[in-house]
């Protein structure tokens, strides 16, 4: 694939609020496991965009989800939730097992998914509570990674204020500000080059008030986005799993 580097200028960039306004206690989605997967599990590996219908019939159309051996995290903000879990598939059959919270990390149950699945295109089925969830494959995850295309500096938002993050060419990723008066250092490494898709590591210090659930130690995964202009990373540990989505300032690579 093609990659140039694209100069992004600050006064240009749209910034997307972080998805990682809510601390979920959930299993973080891990880039090794101790099993191997079944090709079926692994052939749906993917970044994913849909809808999820909750029981009333409301319709939240922001859907985002990263899956990777067989974990899956989804998370829509409109509709206030989080779904945490493990896929298994049988025949043309995926189920999902998955721990329910909204985005403050308040747990809300557990619900078993049940759909049809076809590999590189569409996750769809229905949840044991009333709710209905459809995901779509987003081919950017055929795009090579690189540790070149993260290489720049980044900015997150709350709301109100922007926080500048740095990527080295090693990898090595830290915040110059954050929400919380977080400080984040750690370092993101190639997981396959045929993919776009990254392992995390994270130390997070110094978190207060909302965002005090974020101080430890996070492993994940992320995916850059939109020609390299975003970068969306999944972290957690026992207690914690959160998301959060970088956009690019100064120099990127476009696929």
């Amino acid at each position: 694939m093609r990659h140039s580097k694209l100069l992004i200028l600050l006064a240009t960039v749209v910034v997307l609020s972080a998805c990682g306004g809510g601390n979920v206690a959930v299993t973080p989605v891990p880039t090794t496991t101790q099993s191997t997967p079944t090709a079926e599990v692994t052939g749906l590996n993917g970044i994913w965009e849909g809808d999820y219908t909750d029981s009333s019939g409301t319709v939240c159309t922001d859907v985002k989800g990263l899956t990777y051996n067989g974990s899956v995290r989804v998370i829509s903000e409109k509709c206030n939730l989080v779904l945490a879990g493990t896929l298994s598939v049988n025949g043309g059959n995926a189920n999902i097992d998955f721990d329910l919270f909204d985005t403050t990390g308040v747990g809300a149950g557990q619900s078993v998914f049940s759909g049809s699945f076809t590999q590189k295109s569409s996750i769809d089925g229905s949840l044991d509570n009333g709710g209905r969830l459809s995901l779509r494959y987003q081919t950017v995850y055929e795009n090579d990674s690189s540790l070149t295309y993260i290489n720049s500096r980044w900015v997150m938002s709350d709301g109100k204020s922007l926080y500048f993050f740095t990527v080295d060419i090693d990898g090595s990723i830290a915040s110059q500000a954050a929400p919380g008066g977080c400080n984040y250092t750690g370092s993101i490494s190639i997981i396959d080059t045929q993919y776009d898709l990254y392992g995390i590591d994270l130390t997070v210090k110094d978190c207060s008030g909302n965002y005090a659930a974020r101080n430890g130690n996070f492993s994940g995964i992320g995916a850059l986005l939109e020609g390299n202009k975003i970068f969306r990373m999944l972290v957690g540990n026992a207690q914690t799993t959160f998301f959060v989505e970088l956009n690019n300032v100064s120099v990127g690579q476009s696929n």
